[in-house]
């Protein structure tokens, strides 16, 4: 687990994952922000926030998945 936790802090491939994370969490914020903005109630805000950000992150470890794929880890 250290392993793991010190390549996800000091590789590329670790900050690149850490700003598709970021990146998502500010989306997701905006998105819940926004419905609520437009009067949307609590449940459906809830609803709609984490079935995108379970989607996008779906998609954001499929991507990395897919360029890691040539690459090993020492």
């Amino acid at each position: 687990m250290k392993k793991l936790i010190f390549d996800i802090v000091t590789t590329n491939a670790g900050w690149i994952t850490r700003q598709a994370l970021k990146g998502l969490t500010i989306a997701a914020a905006s998105l819940a922000a926004w419905l609520s903005a437009k009067g949307v109630d609590v449940a459906t805000t809830t609803t709609i926030t984490v079935g995108l950000i379970s989607a996008a992150s779906w998609l954001i470890e499929i991507s990395l998945s897919y360029v890691a794929r040539k690459y090993t880890v020492l």
